[in-house]
């Protein structure tokens, strides 16, 4: 023997096994997912892309632990995700929610601070993250000198401030114009990559969702089940260089027909 030890391969980051999910309402017991299972790997962008009401932004919450799921399993990095036992999962809302009355570098160490870790290590980790993403000189401005993408990367760097495991993002961009949009998305997704962070995003942007991920899920009507997985292998590494690639409109086109489907069903 050589004393070296087998190891299997990682478990996912995410791993949904036949989730359910049911909550009363004034009009009675309303089925939101159903017999949903899915998994994200270490490393992945994930989009979740479903009509309106099918319950994206359910699923994150769930992935959480902000609410629990009527049946089936959810593991988080191999382990069970249980009330007492949550993951280090950083969320970015749709809004940035900055606190205005608060410098920027506060604003940053905001997640840290709520975690008690506001210490040296975490303190110069924030710093080098916003002279690393182009916000260093910002850092004792408040939040209202900067432009609207430099809040939602102000807000990313909150996120990563506490070094979550995981990213959720809840249709981060969707407050911004066209052009910013297009942008953030771009400098966010490097971000995301350059970090090595793990990140399920909800969008209604079907090319928002080609732009930025590695794998789509498109989700049915309610109750929401994976009605078609889809891995994006289009030429180019930056939005801009995805949105031009000749696959780029077949891949729109295919996804548009799904959703179109469901809406019509």
């Amino acid at each position: 023997m050589n004393g070296k030890c087998k190891t299997g391969p990682s478990p996912p980051a995410v791993d949904f096994r036949n989730v359910g999910l049911r909550y009363q309402s004034p009009e009675g017991e309303t089925e939101a997912l159903k017999g949903l299972s899915f998994t994200v790997n270490e490393g992945e962008f994930l989009v979740l892309l479903g009509p309106s009401g099918c319950g994206k932004t359910t699923v994150l919450s769930l992935i959480a632990g902000l609410i629990k799921p009527s049946e089936g399993e959810i593991r988080i990095g191999g382990e069970i995700l249980t009330e007492e036992k949550r993951p280090h999962i950083g969320y970015m809302f749709q809004p940035d929610e900055l606190l205005p009355w608060a410098r920027v570098i506060d604003n940053v160490l905001l997640g840290c601070r709520i975690r008690k870790e506001d210490d040296r290590a975490h303190r110069e980790r924030a710093a080098a993250l916003l002279d690393e993403y182009g916000l260093g000189d910002f850092k004792e401005s408040f939040p209202r000198s900067l432009s609207g993408g430099m809040r939602q990367r102000a807000a990313l760097i909150r996120t990563l401030a506490t070094d979550p495991s995981l990213l959720l993002l809840d249709e981060p961009f969707s407050a911004l114009d066209y052009q910013t949009r297009i942008r953030v998305s771009e400098d966010i997704a490097s971000i995301i990559k350059r970090e090595g962070k793990t990140a399920v995003m909800v969008t209604h942007d079907i090319s928002e969702a080609l732009s930025l991920a590695d794998r789509i899920l498109v989700l049915s009507s309610r109750p929401a089940s994976v009605k078609r997985e889809l891995h994006v292998e289009i030429d180019g590494r930056g939005v801009i260089q995805r949105r031009a690639s000749p696959l780029f409109a077949d891949y729109f086109n295919l996804i548009w027909k799904e959703l179109d489907d469901e809406n019509a069903s």
